[in-house]
Order: structure tokens, then C-alpha cells, then sequence
């Protein structure tokens, strides 16, 4: 597999038009909407870039080989080298959280596993997940099929979508060497009646449709630990304007507020 530095380094070379197109956008756009990003001063060595996402500052933790190993498991995970390209921060900010939940009461959840990318990187940066006393609940379909816009849900009529699990089986491979990793499997939010979790430390969720994360996060907000974190993968992801609706109108029913991060996922803290 690539490492994780290797792949941010070379992307702006093999990528130039992406780049070039960024800064382009950047420069036409409104300077009171993007604050004084689109300024052609910008036109510097990017520590880090993606098509959606740039920075000029340090991006230390690409350099380090826990991080690396990590990044290296979920883009086996995946089983695609499509995964090795631009999501570093994403995974990085996953591990964050992770780690500082292990001293959180309560299990670790996820909504829409897919292939185990995120948590099998996760688990690999967690060496003491083994004697933690948590279990990790995995919920998903399982299955391959793309989510059909009206309903939210999985259809076999859209057909396959290539970066979703090939089967159950094939998830429960991924994860073989792993302790303490529970399945959970069927529509959410009613399958989460079958997830065992009475407390929950960290949540993430991945389910690409808002109708079910939203229902999925007010089914679960009791059971969440004072202090428990919940990443939203596809918060401000640019195509995910109705999840991004969502989530803002159930943080302000609940009095809390979403940090939106750079890499477009989106962060809050159970009171």
C-alpha cells in the first residue's frame, strides 16, 4: 500500500489541473464570502491538498508511522486504492476522537460501516482496544446496493455502488484479527433495537442520507455518555446540504452546536 506521505506529497503533481481549478475558484469567488481565501498569494507549496480540500500548514502526523500503519489498514479495508487519495485528515480526525473516548464510559458505534475503512484504521491506532472492556458495534445493510434519493434506503434498482461492502462476510474478514467487534445487521434506524449498547462513548456515523442519520442519532442521543463524541462523516460535505440541514436543526432542538471541520465532517459533544 501507498503511505499516507507519500500519496500527499505527489497528489498536487499528479492532480495539477484540480489544483489549478481550486485556486482559480477561489480567486473569482466574492472575497467577503470566502474571507480573503481566494487571494493568488495563495498560490504557495500546499503541505496537504486535495480537490476539496487544501492547507499550507503543518501536516505532521502524515510523517508518523503509527498514523501511516493505520492509514495503510483502512485503505486495505477498502480493497481499492480509490480510498488513497484525500482522505487522511478524515481518518486522522477519527483516531482523535477514538482515542479520547477510550476514557469515556461506553461502547463504540457505528452507522454505515460500508467496507470497515474508518474503524479498522481506527482500531489499529488503539492498542489497548484488546483489555479496554468496550465493544465496537458495526450497523450497516452489509449489502452492495446504491441509496435511492426518495426513501434514503438501499435499493437493488439503482444498482451497485462500488464503494459499498460486498457482503457480511467480507466484513467480518476485515475485522477476523480484531477483539470485541460486534455486527449489527439491517435498516437503520430500526435494526438499532438489535445493538446492544446501553452507553455509547463514540459515535460515527456514515450513512449517506439524512432521514436515517437523523432518526439514528435522536434514537440513540440517551443513550450517549456525558462527554461522548459524535462525528458526522458527510456533515459539510459539498453534495450532503440535506444532511448538513438536518444535523444543524436537531443540534439546535437539543442546545448543542456542530464544529464544522475543514475536511467536511462535522463534530459535537453529548452534554
Amino acid at each position: 500500500m501507498l503511505s499516507a506521505r507519500r500519496e500527499s506529497v505527489t497528489f498536487a503533481k499528479r492532480n495539477p489541473f484540480g489544483i489549478l481549478a481550486l485556486l482559480i475558484r477561489n480567486a473569482l469567488h466574492n472575497r467577503s464570502e470566502y474571507r480573503g481565501v481566494g487571494k493568488w498569494r495563495t498560490f504557495t507549496v500546499w503541505s496537504y491538498a486535495t480537490t476539496r480540500f487544501a492547507t499550507q500548514h503543518n501536516v505532521g502526523f502524515l510523517d508518523n508511522p503509527d498514523f501511516q500503519r493505520s492509514y495503510d489498514r483502512a485503505v486495505a479495508a477498502a480493497g481499492d486504492d480509490w480510498w488513497n487519495v484525500g482522505l487522511h485528515f478524515r481518518l486522522h480526525q477519527a483516531i482523535w476522537c477514538a482515542r479520547h473516548c477510550m476514557t469515556i464510559p461506553g461502547d463504540f458505534v457505528e452507522l454505515g460501516t460500508g467496507r470497515g475503512m474508518t474503524m479498522a484504521g481506527v482500531l489499529e491506532a488503539l492498542p489497548n482496544w484488546a483489555t479496554s472492556g468496550k465493544t465496537l458495534y458495526l450497523c450497516d445493510t452489509f449489502e452492495p446496493f446504491g441509496i435511492e434519493s426518495s426513501s434514503g434506503q438501499q435499493s437493488a434498482e439503482v444498482g451497485v455502488n462500488p464503494i459499498y461492502a460486498h457482503s457480511i462476510d467480507a466484513v467480518r474478514a476485515t475485522f477476523a484479527d480484531c477483539t470485541h467487534v460486534a455486527f449489527v445487521q439491517g435498516l437503520l434506524p430500526d435494526s438499532l433495537t438489535d445493538m446492544q449498547a446501553s452507553s455509547i462513548a463514540f459515535l460515527h456515523i456514515d450513512l449517506n442520507s439524512a432521514a436515517p442519520e437523523v432518526a439514528s442519532l435522536h434514537a440513540l442521543w440517551p443513550r450517549l455518555s456525558t462527554g461522548a463524541l459524535v462525528l458526522l462523516d458527510d456533515y459539510a460535505y459539498v453534495g450532503s446540504e440535506d444532511q448538513y440541514a438536518a444535523m444543524n436543526e436537531f443540534a439546535h432542538t437539543h442546545g448543542v452546536m456542530i464544529l464544522t471541520m475543514p475536511s467536511g465532517q462535522g463534530l459535537l459533544i453529548k452534554p
